[in-house]
Parts: C-alpha cells; structure tokens; sequence
C-alpha cells in the first residue's frame, strides 16, 4: 500500500490552479468547492488527461508525472493504474455487465475464463449475481452504477478517482451505493479521491477534506482549507465550506480585548466565547443561522447596534427551509437568520419590517485563515 503525493500547477486558458497534497492508503479525502474551481480538472492532472505545467504526482515510488527545471515525464494514462468514475456510468452498450467488468482485466493480460470468474466474483460483491448477462439497457441507473464501480475495481487501481459518482443517481439509489463504495474502498485500502457538492457524501465517506476556492488576491485557485469532515463542517473558514455546512462565515480582526472587529458591517464588534488568536490577527467567525435570536424591535427607530452582538435590520427576504424560515437583510448581505415558521408569524415577519438580531457568544467558532496551501 503506497501514499499518493501531489504537488502541481496547472493552466488551461485563463484558468490556474495550485495544489499540494497528499492521501494515504485506505484514506478518502473529500475533493469540495464550487463549480470552476479546477476539482476535475485535478483528477484529470492524476488521471492522465490534462498536462500539468509544473510539479509532480507520485504514488509511493512511482512517479505519475513529473514537470521540473525543463525536464518533463509523463507515465501514459492506461499504465497509470488509476481507476476512474464520475457520474456516468459509461458501460459499453454492446457489452454484458460481466464483460464490462472482465473488460479492464483482459486489458491487464489476464486470462478470459480467469477475468470471467473475476467479474462474477464482483457482481457477487456489488449485489449484482446473477445479471451477468444483462446489459447496459436492461439495467436501472443504479445498477449501472454499480456495474461501473466494479469495472473500476477489478482492475486492482492503486488510486481510485471519485468524480461526483451520485450525481445522477435517483434519491432512493445514493444511500445503498454509497454504502456500497465504502464497503467496497475498504476492500481495496488504496487512496481515494472523492469530488462532491454533497455533505452528505463527506459525512459517510470521507475521512478528511479539502475545499477548493477560486483565484483571489493574485493567487491561483487553490487549497484554501484542510482538516477532517467535522474540523471543516463546524469550523468552516472558506465560503464554500461554510455553505454546505450551513454556517454563515464572518471576516473580521481580532481587537486587544479579544472582540472580533467587523468593519463595514452593521454590527461592528462581536464578542466570542474564546478566539485564542492575538490582537490583530486577521480571524473567520461562522454560526449556525439558526442559534440566531430574532426579536421585534421595541422603538426601531432609536435603536442601535451595540457590542454585545445586537442589532436592529430590516428585512430583505424570507425563504421556507427544511426547518423554518430563513431571514436575510438590506443591511447586512452576508448575515442571515433562521427561525421556526411559527415564530415568523408570531413576529409578523415580512420583508420591509424591522426586526432585532442577536448572536450569543456560545454561538459563534472563531478561526483563523490557513496559509495559502500551494
């Protein structure tokens, strides 16, 4: 069993995007970030079809490719021993699923009754025994799916490459295949890239995670956070992290008083339970839009903001969620709130009314940004 280790650069017209990381064997690390921010890209850069214009990618001490001082290698993609799967399944429609399967094998030089048995041997372990003959048509989205997740695997891949592979599935399918990919991962105890939008698919596969953000500040597009799912759910200091964990993230600086100093907002100073950052220091502030207490105003008109995390806003909009209503305002873009739809009505909420936004201390987790993850 041998690590995986990236450290590239890669442009594609006016797109850039740095990366340096590294995955053990048996671990999954969750790819995240919005669309654009070169998730694919990277698997394509580990897969073999997009070049790299510096750097390296090994697994243990095979070098994948390698971009450096003008001196340039590359191992083609089908001796690579990475194994790929998105989306789509990508059967062969002229071929039975136990031929799809048996397919990467025969290409590896195995025998075909030995690669025949193979195949049967992973229908068994994805659920499909006895659909051996069945072909692409004649299989549900999921099956498929399954289908192609064994083709992957037959294969003994050194590096499994995840690229949304629940996307197009049906809500009644993702929860058994997802269960099935971990099931199977295990088995195999190689490193595994997981590309998803979904927490969902962090929580039950991933062991650690990486979020993605797009080019600012002269940098390229980039690692802008790693940590465990939970680290990165419950401290989120990227927007992208903070959207699928369902936070509201804060930039601030932290005060001499340990106060965090939000400038340009409504609410100029918030107080955290605990910061552990020094005066100065550049901080993220996240809470749960729910922790947020919402209050008719007594005189809106002669209220004000204060330090101990109250202010008074108008309403912008009100938008139904799983749990209740989500309340965002004019004032404050990137502040929102979310209370129970009887509370709403209670509050005779609506958007142009005044309302008064609380944010308790114990509500708030304070971080600082990460180095840039080059």
């Amino acid at each position: 069993m041998t690590n995986l280790d990236v450290d590239i650069a890669l442009r594609r017209g006016a797109f850039e995007l740095a990366a340096r990381f590294d995955v053990a064997p048996g671990e999954v690390l969750g790819i995240a970030g919005r669309n654009g921010v070169g998730k694919s890209s990277l698997l394509g850069a580990i897969a073999g079809s997009i070049p790299i214009d510096s750097g390296s990618i090994r697994i243990g001490d095979r070098e994948l490719v390698s971009q450096r001082d003008g001196h340039s290698r590359s191992v083609p993609r089908w001796r690579r021993r990475v194994g790929y799967l998105d989306q789509r399944s990508r059967l062969f429609p002229h071929l039975s699923a136990r031929e799809n399967i048996a397919f990467g094998p025969r290409s590896q030089g195995m025998r075909k009754p030995d690669a025949r048995a193979l195949a049967d041997e992973w229908l068994e372990h994805v659920g499909l025994e006895g659909r051996g003959r069945a072909r692409a048509a004649q299989l549900s989205g999921g099956q498929q799916q399954r289908v192609a997740l064994a083709r992957v695997l037959a294969c003994s891949p050194d590096v499994v490459l995840l690229d949304e592979p629940f996307a197009a599935l049906d809500v009644a399918s993702v929860g058994g295949i997802r269960d099935l990919v971990r099931t199977q991962l295990r088995r195999l105890g190689v490193p595994v890239l997981l590309v998803t939008h979904d927490s969902a698919d962090l929580l039950s596969l991933a062991d650690s995670v990486v979020v993605l953000e797009a080019a600012d500040e002269g940098r390229p597009a980039g690692i802008r956070q790693r940590g465990t799912v939970a680290e990165v759910l419950r401290t989120p200091t990227t927007p992208f992290a903070a959207d699928i964990a369902g936070r509201v993230l804060l930039s601030g600086t932290v005060s001499e008083r340990g106060t965090i100093l939000l400038p340009d907002a409504p609410l100029r100073e918030l107080t955290v339970a605990q910061t552990g950052l020094p005066g100065g220091a550049r901080a993220h502030v996240s809470f749960d839009p729910a922790d947020v207490r919402v209050t008719a105003p007594v005189d809106a008109e002669h209220e004000s903001s204060s330090t101990a995390g109250t202010w008074v806003g108008t309403v912008a909009g009100i938008q139904a969620t799983r749990n209740g209503m989500r309340i965002t305002t004019r004032e404050w873009d990137c502040f929102a709130a979310e209370v129970p739809l009887s509370e709403a009505l209670d509050l005779e909420l609506r958007e142009g009314a005044n309302a008064r936004f609380e944010l308790p201390p114990h509500a708030l987790r304070c971080s600082q940004p990460e180095p840039d993850r080059r």
